[in-house]
């Protein structure tokens, strides 16, 4: 429903009335946020806005506390919010942020979170590879499964059978999502540092909690190391530079699973490829897609993704509710959370048969998820699903 002119009005003076109290506060306060770490940019922002929406609520329900829209007097209304009394009223709203909210802000937490990041540049933490035999390499992490995708440590495997019908299978959570001898130690330890760094920002992205630049980086690379790892992405890189490797070094060497899978793991200490693979990632929109109903599925792929095109594009379900993508919208100033929305039944349920018609052959499912929704004549494609996902963003980026 759209606001009248007079309502907008009104909210334009309220927003004056905010507007100030911000500025006496931070003249108040004495706080210079010049001095505190980059990181915490986005963290001072979510704090602002959420103090932003809490004031303009409280000063709406209060001026209109006994009367209608209508009935208010909009140059009577500008005196008594930005005139002298209302200057009052204002000073002191901002003395007791400034003093209760502010200032106590600052001083338990930004500024110790700043003086600690300071601390960690000057004494960087080596991050040492801790390099285990592995008989069984994860392409999908199991804290993953584990956390997102088990219900009581049980997860529900749905495979496709000889009549392209699904059979369901329940299991541990760890039981799925590996195969042996897929890595070298030495590049499945380097896995394990990169899902640790993802871990808490992946937790904050689906809280709608701000995340830092440090953060939207390992979450990039949490989710392009999840790509790159796979072994159907692994097998496509594999026909692609099959006919390279037996013009350079020999059919026999082209046909060695042992050397081939060397030659795909220089991926990742490929600086140029990495950076041509993420930078749309950086640049791009990002959009959270939540669904009332526990349908997304994970495929044995772990997203869909057009990784071999000039933009890379993503669609990850991150647990049955809630799906990640980016979209080809340009983001020249990032937003501090992620666009949300939340997705029509029919909408999502188009995700899911995506989703599902990307696996291999098997896709991980809530335990109340209704095999007979799928639809195995729907034929659209990840760049119609993203399409529709700007086109409902258009406005909120």
């Amino acid at each position: 429903m759209s606001k009248s002119h007079k309502e907008t009005q009104l909210e334009e003076i309220w927003h004056q009335v905010v507007y100030r109290i911000f500025d006496k506060m931070f003249e108040m306060s004495g706080v210079d946020l010049s001095t505190l770490h980059q990181d915490l940019y986005e963290e001072v922002v979510f704090e602002l806005a959420k103090l932003d929406i809490h004031l303009k609520e409280q000063i709406k329900k209060r001026r209109l506390a006994d009367r209608q829209i209508d009935d208010v007097d909009l140059d009577k209304e500008r005196d008594e919010c930005l005139g002298p009394s209302g200057t009052a009223i204002i000073d002191g709203t901002a003395k007791m942020l400034s003093e209760h909210v502010w200032l106590k802000l600052y001083k338990e937490r930004w500024e110790p979170k700043t003086k600690a990041a300071q601390e960690r540049e000057k004494n960087p933490k080596k991050k040492v590879l801790s390099v285990k035999p592995v008989k069984d390499n994860h392409y999908i992490p199991k804290w993953y499964i584990r956390d997102y995708w088990a219900q009581a440590g049980r997860i529900r495997r749905l495979k496709r059978d000889a009549e392209l019908q699904w059979e369901e299978k329940f299991a541990g959570a760890g039981n799925w999502g590996y195969l042996p001898g897929l890595y070298t130690d030495k590049l499945e330890a380097y896995f394990s540092l990169l899902e640790g760094d993802a871990k808490k920002p992946l937790r904050k992205l689906l809280d709608i909690i701000p995340i830092n630049w440090p953060e939207r980086q390992s979450l990039i690379g949490f989710f392009v190391i999840q790509v790159l790892r796979n072994p159907a992405f692994m097998n496509r890189v594999r026909v692609r530079i099959s006919p390279v490797v037996s013009e350079l070094v020999g059919a026999e060497q082209s046909e060695d699973d042992t050397y081939m899978r060397d030659v795909h793991e220089t991926l990742f200490g490929n600086n140029d490829f990495y950076d041509r693979f993420v930078r749309p990632l950086h640049e791009n929109a990002w959009v959270l897609i939540k669904s009332d109903e526990p349908c997304f599925v994970l495929p044995d792929v772990f997203c869909c993704v057009d990784a071999f095109e000039e933009e890379t594009h993503l669609l990850v379900p991150i647990s049955p509710t809630a799906c990640f993508a980016t979209i080809p919208v340009r983001e020249d100033v990032k937003r501090i959370v992620p666009i949300n929305i939340k997705a029509s039944p029919a909408f999502a349920w188009r995700i899911v048969n995506l989703l599902a018609k990307s696996s291999q052959s098997e896709f991980l499912a809530h335990h109340d998820f209704d095999t007979d929704k799928l639809d195995p004549r729907a034929n659209d494609s990840l760049e119609e699903i993203l399409s529709e996902l700007t086109s409902t963003c258009e406005g909120k980026h």
